[in-house]
């Protein structure tokens, strides 16, 4: 049987960049703050970038996780992207923080 090995041990060259790329507080609307990091063997150019989150954007609504997609209520999302070296390490990270 198998060791468990965690996340952190499998990619650590990943795991340093999305710490880099979610460290801090992100800019923020009415007390919540969207942070989305893409982790792609491509990387996109700013607007492709934003327009492959709108989705994400209109699931958290329906999920009810944010009330509401608009720039009142949730500021301007942080968009950032890594590049990785195998389809393995591919994958969307989101960051969301609710303020009182």
């Amino acid at each position: 049987m198998a060791s468990r090995v965690s996340w952190k041990e499998q990619k650590p060259a990943l795991w340093t960049a999305l710490e880099s790329c979610l460290r801090g507080t992100p800019e923020s609307g009415k007390g919540i703050a969207i942070s989305f990091v893409k982790c792609s063997t491509a990387t996109s150019d700013y607007s492709g970038l934003v327009g492959s989150h709108e989705a994400i954007l209109d699931q958290l609504c329906r999920c009810h996780l944010i009330p509401d997609d608009d720039i009142e209520t949730i500021g301007k999302p942080n968009y950032d992207q890594i590049k990785v070296g195998t389809i393995k390490e591919k994958g969307t990270y989101i960051r969301i923080d609710f303020r009182e």
